[in-house]
């Protein structure tokens, strides 16, 4: 029988109340008219706490593929923790584990038990996948992270108040307010998680392999532009050191020019990148060529 936990309760939290919040905003706005305001706090806020996972909690946190300034460091995750999918110690462990058994039995959240299975149900599951806290060492010794993860409540709760004064402040309304926290508070949480999700089920199902990997991680092109990049993830798993997803010049990776934003202000550094060597040794049609050759 399943057992409830924390994260149980933040499954039933982001699968539950931002749909019933959705579905109520979108009568709400049919009854007395959408706001801007209110669209426009939950597209800024739903870009911003995708940097901080994909750009704070995996390419940084989790893969260390670049170093920052400790101030963009706490912002990372601060807006990482603001998507409500657990601290970064957590989503760090859980996420190194994913990679180390990729595809395979051990894998906490693997299409092998189901698209469903992998997109949310496995936060169901009764307990944490084995041995996941032995991949966080690194992040215990980091003062930083601790502070991170000791503070993540007051993130959340803060990702639900500063939508709320933002659109309150700019309508002068209490009704304002409700609806940016409505907009940019539950309805974006669960907008965020969701399309992180997707990157577990539909990115390990569908697209193109252009690279080699021990996994059926695929580039999945129609998600590149909402995911902010991370659904490009056939390039992640060939490199997952890498802080750049985009290969070619047509590969949509926002996170990825972001962090080179970065790089050029000097506020980030040491940003991995794969060689050219490199991508074309892991290269499927390199691999093919050699076989037909041999």
């Amino acid at each position: 029988m399943m057992r409830f936990t924390r994260f149980t309760a933040l499954c039933l939290v982001t699968e539950i109340i931002p749909p019933v919040s959705l579905l109520f905003a979108i009568y709400r706005g049919c009854q007395q008219g959408f706001s801007a305001a209110e669209i426009g706090v939950f597209a800024t806020l739903c870009a911003l706490t995708l940097l901080g996972i994909e750009v704070g909690f995996h390419r940084h946190f989790a893969h260390r593929s670049f170093q920052a300034h400790p101030g963009v460091r706490t912002v990372l995750a601060a807006l990482g923790s603001m998507a409500f999918q657990s601290s970064v110690i957590w989503w760090v462990g859980i996420h190194r584990t994913h990679h180390k058994y990729s595809d395979r039995p051990l894998d906490p959240h693997s299409p092998i038990r189901g698209i469903l299975h992998a997109h949310s149900g496995w936060l169901f599951q009764s307990s944490n996948p084995p041995r996941w806290s032995r991949r966080i060492k690194d992040l215990l010794r980091d003062p930083l992270v601790r502070t991170a993860h000791r503070d993540y409540f007051f993130y959340v709760i803060l990702g639900l108040i500063i939508p709320a004064a933002l659109v309150g402040g700019l309508t002068r309304s209490w009704d304002g307010a409700f609806g940016g926290f409505l907009w940019g508070g539950l309805i974006r949480i669960g907008v965020v998680n969701h399309l992180v999700w997707s990157i577990n089920s539909i990115c390990h199902l569908y697209g193109n392999r252009p690279y080699r990997s021990r996994d059926q991680s695929c580039n999945n092109h129609w998600l590149a532009l909402p995911t902010l990049g991370f659904s490009l993830h056939n390039n992640h798993h060939a490199f997952p050191n890498s802080a750049i997803n985009a290969h070619h010049w047509w590969q949509i990776d926002i996170s990825g020019y972001f962090i080179r934003v970065l790089e050029r202000t000097g506020l980030v550094w040491n940003v991995n990148r794969p060689s050219a060597g490199q991508k074309l040794n892991k290269s499927v049609s390199y691999s093919q060529d050699l076989a037909e050759a041999v």
